[in-house]
């Protein structure tokens, strides 16, 4: 029964009005019952018709009998009144009408409206599969089988952990570690947390990524990051390029300030914000004023996420002062006695935990491999350390006294085939999940997490060192020499004079220029001491002589080569090594010194021309974007020299060498240019080789043994050290006031005992958040989500949907398949085969002004435009990839992932197009087999959350738990019920995969209503039509019966597989242990927990209902023939 105001699919084809296959959804005006029609108007809210100019205004007596009451889709985007919004959800009223969960596109809140309030375009409505194969409304096969790709990628978006979908569109690569960080972050109404993984396991992306996700269910919020002033440029590229978040104005009404925190006044931090993060909080500790800035940021911000160097309970007053700037309310009033108190519990069960991983290692990894008992457990040395492992268990459980943790322990089963070694890890997880002092700072490291091994299945390559040395002597550079000289006579002469600070503004500045070239020690002379008399005239005249050599060194180069050992500099050594040792190497080479720089910028070109690049903020902007493209997309440019900046957050992974001009005094800075190289996405199989060009028996080979020995900087992370940086670079100032010429020697043995030592430290500590993560379940199906994932989005889901978008309307596409770049240009658009499709085009004038979409098409033009050669796109066209990979290896590529107009655009056609959810057709194949294929799709039932007010955020732990993959339901016919089904469903997969875009001969569409043939021969064979010769195979009668008695076994076998592959016992456990903990974990340390646990088991509840009673829908039917050959 149709209603005034209802939503229908009402027949529009005026080509084939017997046998539709255009068809507009409507809104039922009035229903006259007595002549059996209803009045239609199509309405156009935002105003596409201009598109589709064949979509009639209305249709004043349609028969009941063509119009179906559907419900609209998904994710259109409709108005309630003049407030435009989105459909989110949808459920069935008594009476047969639908009400609509909203969500308001200016005040992104959520609502619940009559269908008669909405006002929806005309192709929002849904199709039910099953009526158009009742009706034999036979789309065509490319449609459909193009549809069956991108829905199972698409359907994992759409059910994976709320925020995922965000995320995948980002240029950023998917990892279990960092998305489980991401949900914590999310999971509570207010998300105060500090990320302190090891420096390389991407801080920045994680909150980057927290934001993003943050802000796009929200509307006008306010936003500020405050980072050093040196990272600024840093911040500001990584938000642009790989998550298209700006300064100023964003979506939504979004603001965001970036700010360097040494700018901060009290406009900034005084004022509310909605979110703020700040970088390298661990560097402002001390600094009491920058520190009251940041306290007070703090107290005024609803959201805060604090990036930070890994922090060591062990330094208790700095860990307390870190906790009071995530949690101001809550540990401002807590002393420093109370507080070391609770880092006393926390330690007697990491000792515990610890001790007990390393056990259960040993035991898998050492003792089982040298048993010779057929079966292990039979062994004496198994049993007696499953013994020893199971006392630890107990002491654990007694110290803790958490019920659930003994009803753990006590179900391990040691008797197991794997020695209940799972169980063991599970409880140990368990403990690190929930008995942590503050579990708003989450530290990960890469040996724990796994993601740092030295093979082909790990995640970051190994890192190698290469000396490049030479001897400061009268023989061989006496200019260098007499200037080194002078100035240590004048340093040692003042040492016990000099005060820590003038020893960090002058003598430190003058001593990094210096060993980087005599042009940058010249300029830091002047600028420090300029007309002062108090710099002896020998270091100024020796530096002029210095000069003076070296220049006539670079007028000679090419003689010079030749005898390398005669001029040793570090300038020819650095010219000589490239030339000899790094043929056809990719190589990035930075200098802190901006005089250094550009002589060396200048020489290098002269040596190796074209295959030299550069990258400095004394570059003009544009021209040093076009030289990072180069040095990214180019095989011929081979050379990329960085400024101090070093390449402000571009990926520079695709290099193979990182060479060192000179070394920088923080050892962070180090850290940060290998860094550049040494990132997720390289080729693990090439090591990050730092070449450092160093004098030997000089400050500087203190200073690089100080490095290299006493941290080991050159060939492995700093792995949580960078919290004691800043002691280390005290005793750095101290070395010169006190021995200048053997200071950092001496300290080299101390400082790698202390490095060793605290490395242990810190892995202990960060027991609690690897272990709580690498073994949690949950974890485990993070994984498999991630997998199933990047699995799909492969060459045949890119494919796919440049197919698809080639038949929509976007032409024939430029694609380059050696590189895997793809050019749309809206030159190409055709409006009549979108009209087809009922694609709606990007705006293009709004997509191509993008900011990062601007930059992407200048930088790429600037560079052909440089290269002389013919322009091939123009303004109109961007170039990217569906590839994450290859738009992550070059900023200047763009990304098409969701969140991206023509990706959004593409995916929401062949999504909410009925045209790919019905149709019949037969296949040549290796078997014969007759029946229907329907599939179908589940997910939770959020409205049961939306009802009551829970954020969709809170599902997030449990969405994993619930089987979501596309279930493929083939039912046969009665003469194929004997072919496997096994069978069947790889050769529907197989079919899917070939496709049907560029008319495959394999394929024959039977329900085409014009002649034509095909590999059956209907039309030659019949004469008559595809969809004539079926119908009468199949009369009406007949066919609607086998319709409806496959399509209720088909529902029927879905949810039975749904059912078998979700774990509802899995996420009972979890919610219990949720609930259970929170009460134990209060009781240990002494605190109250602030949320309300009535409140708490309620949402719960909830969260349960909407797993155990999900949604399953048909997402597609269709008649499958196949026919063997």
């Amino acid at each position: 029964m149709l209603h005034k105001g209802s939503f229908v699919r009402c027949p529009i084809d005026l080509e084939h009005p017997r046998e539709p296959r255009i068809f507009a959804t409507g809104k039922v005006v009035s229903v006259n019952e007595f002549n059996e029609s209803a009045h239609i108007i199509f309405e156009d809210p935002f105003g596409y018709k201009k598109y589709f100019e064949f979509i009639p205004k209305e249709v004043q007596e349609a028969p009941l009998s063509i119009l179906d009451h559907c419900h609209l889709f998904k994710g259109s985007k409709v108005k309630v009144g003049k407030a435009a919004a989105e459909i989110v959800e949808y459920k069935v009223r008594e009476d047969g009408r639908y009400d609509y969960y909203i969500l308001d596109d200016a005040t992104k809140t959520y609502r619940c409206i009559e269908e008669e309030k909405i006002t929806a375009s005309f192709f929002s409505g849904a199709a039910n599969p099953d009526r158009q194969l009742e009706k034999y409304e036979f789309q065509n096969p490319c449609w459909y089988l193009g549809r069956q790709i991108v829905k199972e990628t698409m359907n994992i978006l759409d059910n994976s952990i709320f925020g995922f979908k965000e995320l995948a569109g980002c240029k950023i690569y998917l990892k279990a570690f960092q998305i489980n960080t991401i949900m914590r972050c999310l999971q509570n109404d207010k998300c105060r947390y500090m990320l302190a993984d090891e420096v390389g396991l991407g801080k920045t992306i994680e909150a980057c990524s927290v934001l993003k996700v943050f802000l796009s269910n929200k509307a006008e919020k306010r936003v500020l990051i405050t980072v050093p002033r040196a990272l600024v440029a840093q911040w500001r590229t990584e938000l642009l390029f790989k998550f298209g978040i700006m300064e100023g104005e964003n979506p939504n009404g979004h603001f965001l300030m970036l700010r360097a925190v040494e700018d901060l006044d009290k406009s900034a931090y005084n004022c509310r914000w909605d979110f703020v993060i700040v970088d390298e909080v661990h560097n402002y500790i001390k600094d009491s004023t920058s520190y009251a800035k940041i306290h007070s940021l703090s107290k005024n911000a609803d959201n805060i996420i604090l990036l930070s160097a890994t922090p060591i309970q062990q330094r208790k007053e700095e860990y307390l002062r870190l906790l009071r700037l995530i949690q101001p309310d809550l540990y401002d009033s807590v002393t420093i006695g109370e507080f070391s108190k609770l880092v006393e519990k926390q330690n007697k069960i990491s000792r515990l935990t610890h001790s007990l991983l390393d056990d259960i290692d040993s035991f898998k990894y050492e003792l089982l491999p040298e048993v010779e008992e057929e079966n292990p457990h039979d062994d004496e040395d198994v049993q007696d350390q499953l013994e020893e492992l199971r006392d630890s268990l107990d002491e654990l459980s007694d110290l803790i006294n958490d019920d659930i943790l003994t009803t753990m322990i006590s179900n391990i089963d040691t008797d197991n085939d794997d020695f209940g070694l799972y169980d063991m890890q599970v409880v140990i997880s368990y403990v690190c999940d929930n008995y942590q002092i503050e579990r708003s700072i989450i530290r990960g490291r890469r040996v724990v997490l796994g993601v740092y091994p030295k093979d082909e299945e790990g995640e970051f390559a190994s890192r190698d060192l290469y000396e490049i040395k030479y001897t400061i002597d009268e023989n061989n550079n006496y200019y260098e020499c007499e200037a080194y000289r002078t100035l240590t006579d004048w340093i040692v002469s003042q040492q016990n004079q000099f005060e820590s600070i003038q020893i960090e503004r002058e003598v430190q500045p003058v001593l990094e220029a210096f060993f980087s070239s005599p042009w940058a020690y010249k300029a830091r002379l002047v600028e420090i001491y300029g007309q002062n008399q108090s710099l002896p005239e020998s270091v100024w005249k020796s530096a002029d002589r210095w000069i003076e050599d070296e220049n006539e060194i670079i007028e000679q180069m090419a003689d010079v080569l030749d005898d390398v050992d005669s001029h040793p500099s570090r300038l020819v050594k650095l010219i000589y090594y490239i030339e000899t040792e790094l043929l056809n190497k990719k190589v990035v080479i930075f200098t802190d010194q901006i005089e250094t720089f550009n002589v060396y910028y200048r020489v290098l070109k002269d040596a190796f021309g074209d295959e030299v690049t550069a990258f400095s903020t004394s570059i003009d902007r544009e021209a040093a974007e076009i030289n990072i493209y180069r040095f990214q997309s180019d095989d011929d440019c081979k050379i990329l020299l960085c400024d101090k900046s070093g390449g402000e957050g571009r990926n520079l992974q695709i290099a193979d060498y990182v060479i060192h001009i000179d070394l920088p005094w923080n050892i962070n800075t180090i850290e940060q240019r290998i860094g550049r190289l040494d990132r997720m996405g390289r080729d693990v199989s090439v090591p990050v080789t730092s070449v450092v060009i160093h004098t030997t028996e000089s400050y500087e080979d203190q200073l690089f043994n100080f490095w290299n020995q006493g941290l080991n900087v050159f060939r492995q992370s700093l792995s949580g050290l960078e919290i004691i940086m800043n002691d280390v670079n005290k005793k750095i100032i101290e070395s010169i006031r006190s021995d200048f010429e053997y200071g950092l020697y001496r300290l080299i043995p101390d400082l790698i005992k202390e490095a060793s030592n605290m490395r242990e430290t810190v892995q202990r500590e960060q027991i609690f958040d690897t272990a709580a993560l690498r073994y949690r379940p949950l974890y485990v199906q993070l994984e498999r989500l991630l997998s199933n994932y990047q699995f799909n989005e492969n060459k045949l889901f890119a494919q796919t949907m440049m197919s698809w978008a080639s038949l929509a309307g976007f032409g024939m596409l430029n694609q380059n398949k050696d590189s895997g770049l793809v050019a749309f240009d809206e030159r190409n658009f055709s409006i009549k085969s979108a009209q087809n499709s009922f694609l709606l085009p990007p705006n293009w004038d709004n997509y191509l002004s993008k900011k990062q979409n601007e930059i992407s098409i200048r930088v790429q033009r600037g560079l052909q435009e440089e290269k002389q050669k013919n322009i091939a796109q123009n303004d109109r066209t961007i170039v990217g990839s569906f590839d994450r990979d290859v738009a992550i290896k070059n900023d200047y590529i763009h990304f098409y992932a969701p969140g991206d107009e023509i990706f959004d655009c593409i995916v929401d056609n062949a999504m909410h197009s009925y045209k790919g959810m019905a149709t019949a057709f037969a296949a040549e194949s290796s078997i014969n087999w007759r029946g229907f294929i329907y599939t179908f799709s589940i997910e939770p039932n959020e409205r049961l959350l939306l009802d009551e007010s829970i954020s969709l955020f809170a599902l997030g732990l449990f969405r994993q738990y619930l089987a979501t993959s596309i279930q493929v339901i083939p039912v046969p016919f009665s003469t194929s019920s004997q072919v496997p089904i096994k069978s069947v469903l790889d050769e529907h997969r197989r079919v899917v995969q070939t496709g049907y875009f560029n008319g495959n001969d394999g394929i024959e569409h039977l329900g085409k209503r014009g002649y034509g043939s095909a590999f059956m021969g209907i039309s030659n064979k019949y004469k008559c039509t595809n969809l004539e010769w079926f119908k009468a195979q199949y009369p009406e009668e007949h066919w609607s019966t086998l319709v409806e008695q496959s399509k209720k076994i088909a529902r029927k076998k879905a949810f039975e597989k749904f059912k078998s592959e979700s774990n509802l016992a899995g996420a009972q456990e979890m919610i219990d242990q949720i609930l259970s903990t929170k009460e134990a974990r209060a009781n240990y340390y002494g605190t109250q927990d602030s949320d309300s646990m009535e409140q708490l088991k309620h949402q719960y509840e909830i969260i349960y209902e909407s797993l155990s009673k999900p949604i399953v829908r048909m997402e597609s039917a269709c008649f499958m023939w196949l026919v063997k050959k």
